[in-house]
């Protein structure tokens, strides 16, 4: 969650906590991007990406109603999308408390 919390305000543009449709596709074109990122640790399988280029797409289409996001909104609106990014990434196998 941290890296989606780094991605969040990296499309912050004005730093309010809220996000803005181009914001929002942006943040979810990143999430969707297994190539970069501190949190990419091993390649990820093909069956990974696919699940995450899935999550993806559905995002892109169910964002298209989203006019403004606070982080949560983000969390809730793209969980399945971020849930397959951690899986992608390696989930619990390099997950670790702070």
């Amino acid at each position: 969650m941290s890296q989606t919390a780094r991605l969040f305000q990296e499309v912050d543009q004005d730093g309010d906590g809220a996000i803005f449709q181009s914001e929002i596709q942006e943040l979810i074109s990143r999430l969707g991007d297994l190539e970069n990122g501190d949190d990419i640790h091993m390649p990820p399988s093909e069956h990974a990406r696919a699940a995450v280029a899935e999550a993806q797409l559905a995002a892109q289409g169910s964002a298209r109603f989203l006019v403004r996001c606070t982080f949560t909104d983000c969390a809730e609106n793209l969980a399945t999308l971020i849930s397959a990014r951690w899986e992608a990434c390696g989930g619990q196998e390099n997950f670790q408390l702070r």
